[in-house]
């Protein structure tokens, strides 16, 4: 399979799983909000957009004659999976705690160090 329709679908099974497992939890705690979820929805399209800013700087750039050697679409791959799956494990374990184990301390470093940096964005 190419590598960048395999970059692609891991970003998009990451954001379903995110989105789903959101949706699992919010139902679970009898939390449902409608513009909760369409502020996920509207979170998940800019990641979508900011994938196909990457894909035009590595694919588009050097057709222009601009060669920037920078692995942009691994970049954003690596970067929203990594928070997609902190995501995640955030949310099963709101579902259900024994099921994350170890993985929630690392993957809530994860978060806290983006949401030092970056603010917090839920």
């Amino acid at each position: 399979m190419n590598p960048k329709v395999m970059q692609l679908s891991l970003i998009m099974v990451a954001i379903v799983a995110d989105y789903l497992t959101g949706l699992i939890k919010a139902c679970y705690k009898h939390e449902y909000k409608s513009e909760v979820m369409r502020q996920g929805l509207y979170h998940k399209v800019a990641e979508i957009a900011a994938v196909g800013v990457m894909f035009y700087l590595e694919l588009g750039l050097p057709m222009i004659g601009i060669n920037i050697e920078f692995p942009f679409i691994s970049f954003i791959t690596l970067y929203i999976v990594v928070m997609e799956l902190s995501s995640i494990v955030e949310n099963i374990g709101e579902v259900n705690p024994d099921l994350i184990g170890p993985l929630s301390e690392i993957f809530a470093k994860v978060k806290q160090v983006k949401d030092d940096k970056y603010g917090k964005t839920d």
